[in-house]
């Protein structure tokens, strides 16, 4: 492990315990815990109804993630994702 890995590990451990933790799950894979960071929920109004726009981050360290979802990363994306009882669409990962 690299110094900036082992600086990274330490300062996120500190991070999560300062910021707290929540759970998140991708598809049927395994509850992961780490800080959700921003969500934002917006509507664009057009002609006739309007489209609903929600996004939400999600801070995990990266062995944590890669232990409980060993896949490549993209093959996630598009899978549905369950956090704060609410359920997302993976964008990107």
């Amino acid at each position: 492990m690299s110094l900036l890995s082992e600086f990274f590990s330490a300062a996120h451990s500190i991070f999560k315990d300062v910021a707290g933790s929540e759970a998140l799950t991708i598809g049927v894979g395994p509850s992961i815990s780490g800080t959700m960071n921003e969500s934002s929920f917006s509507r664009e109004y057009e002609t006739g109804g309007f489209e609903q726009d929600s996004s939400l981050e999600f801070v995990i360290d990266r062995a944590t993630f890669i232990a409980s979802y060993p896949a490549a990363a993209k093959s996630y994306e598009g899978n549905k994702a369950t956090a704060r009882g609410d359920t997302w669409r993976v964008r990107s990962i």
